[in-house]
């Protein structure tokens, strides 16, 4: 058999289906996928779930989907310094600005001076 021939001189059957692999059918697998999914990351992880899709095309879409799963950097947390008793004696002590420091710190935890 020469390269570029088939051995159906007559060429292809009238109604005859296209191989499921073909180009055309993945793009309709595709398109499927997508209007199943409202979003990037269901369309991509549709495609990443699907088994009859080549493996390229699911490795990429997980790829794709990464992003909208996974952060590249934690996000910082800012870690308090330990709660110090403060004796009346040191309030005493304490200037107008610490003292403001010190209401601003107690408000930010919601504690308050008050009884309920």
């Amino acid at each position: 058999m020469q390269k570029g021939h088939t051995n159906n001189p007559r060429g292809r059957p009238k109604g005859a289906k296209t191989s499921p692999n073909a180009p055309s059918m993945r793009r309709k697998r595709l398109l499927g996928a997508q209007i199943e999914g409202a979003d990037p990351l269901d369309f991509n992880l549709n495609v990443m779930k699907s088994k009859d899709m080549p493996l390229s095309y699911r490795m990429q879409a997980s790829a794709n989907a990464l992003p909208y799963t996974h952060r590249k950097k934690p996000i910082e947390v800012e870690i308090p310094k330990p709660i110090t008793i403060i004796s009346a004696k040191e309030l005493a002590t304490m200037s107008d600005a610490q003292l403001e420091k010190l209401h601003a710190a107690l408000a930010a935890i919601a504690v308050t001076g008050e009884d309920e």
